[in-house]
């Protein structure tokens, strides 16, 4: 349920934020042609683009205080009348034919239900065809109204680049929240959601990739949080999970280029390592370990955690399983008082040894 809330906040930030560049950017045109048309004297126009102007900066205001719907739909009614009205008023020499591809694209984008996207589309391109067969058979609606040649190519050109754009715009909106969706969704399916740390499934990934790179060895740290049942019965679930938490966080400070710490599951957490030194290996089960057990986690019951850790050199990979070997230590460190580490070094001679036997 919490994922599925994450998710709409965030489709509806990302919808938020590409309306207020719309919507700015409706704004700062309209306020440029704006100021060209002070020129041409022509009142129609002018008062249209001042009605075009002051809707997109009360659109930009509604969608600022999240009225998501209501700005939407403000803003594609008054530029759908805006380009009717300049169609009827110009022609189709002033190229405001073209914002009926932009004003469709818009109406996708919203967040409407589908139907109400198509009924409004039909709706607008039914509009447009009617405006254009009465522009084709019966002239401009005004007849007499004359610019000088020069507004109709300034209208033409700026019509057809801001709706190229606009339309252009919007596919990369879409490709854009479409790869940002897809990492979300890689980025929820390889993290623990509780700790933050990687999941069982990254773990498991991440080893493979080690597998396959013979040239290094690798380490595992099987981790097992000591009482922690103990620690459930007695201060309930919630302070548990955030014992986990707070042992989430201390292992996330480990995590470097050769560190790889993660959640499996319940108590347990791993610890992958690729290096070539056993050494390394069990220095970072013994300074994981002294770390939990000084932390302060103001509990009569002590948290301490017990280590598996178990290292086995390069090309060594197919003879042994180290997640059962790990796990075996780690037994061992439970059953030997808690709080300890129990380390095991593979060798060639190990594995001659396991060889004989087989």
């Amino acid at each position: 349920m919490y994922r599925l809330k994450y998710s709409e906040e965030w489709e509806i930030k990302q919808y938020s934020n590409q309306a207020n560049i719309v919507y700015l950017s409706s704004i700062v045109l309209t306020t440029i042609i704006l100021l060209i048309l002070t020129f041409s004297k022509d009142i129609f126009l002018i008062v249209a683009s001042s009605f075009t102007l002051i809707t997109g900066i009360i659109t930009y205001a509604l969608n600022r205080k999240q009225k998501y719907a209501l700005a939407s739909t403000v803003f594609i009614l008054t530029i759908s009348i805006n380009a009717l009205f300049h169609h009827l008023y110009l022609g189709f020499e002033s190229g405001f034919v073209f914002y009926v591809f932009n004003i469709c694209a818009l109406i996708i984008f919203t967040k409407w239900e589908d139907k109400t996207k198509q009924i409004w589309i039909m709706i607008e391109v039914a509009i447009f065809l009617v405006a254009s067969l009465y522009v084709l058979i019966e002239g401009i609606l005004i007849p007499g109204v004359m610019l000088n040649q020069n507004w109709f190519i300034f209208y033409f050109s700026i019509n057809l680049v801001m709706n190229v754009i606009g339309v252009a715009n919007s596919a990369n909106f879409y490709v854009k929240i479409s790869k940002n969706a897809h990492q979300k969704l890689v980025e929820l399916a390889s993290t623990d959601s509780l700790t933050g740390l990687a999941n069982r499934t990254s773990f498991e990934y991440k080893f493979s990739l080690i597998a396959k790179n013979r040239s290094e060895g690798v380490g595992i740290l099987m981790i097992d949080v000591d009482n922690f049942k103990q620690i459930n019965d007695q201060y309930g679930h919630t302070v548990g999970d955030e014992i986990l938490v707070k042992i989430g966080s201390l292992l996330k400070k480990y995590e470097n280029n050769e560190c790889f710490p993660s959640r499996i599951g319940g108590e347990e957490f791993t610890v992958l390592i690729h290096t070539n030194s056993a050494e390394t290996v069990y220095k970072y089960a013994e300074s994981i370990r002294k770390t939990i057990q000084s932390n302060k986690f103001n509990l009569n019951i002590p948290v301490t955690i017990s280590v598996g850790a178990v290292f086995k050199p390069k090309d060594l990979f197919k003879d042994i399983n180290l997640f059962s070997e790990a796990d075996n230590l780690l037994y061992n460190a439970k059953n030997d008082g808690k709080n300890k580490v129990k380390f095991k070094k593979f060798t060639v001679t190990d594995i001659t040894w396991k060889n004989k036997k087989k």
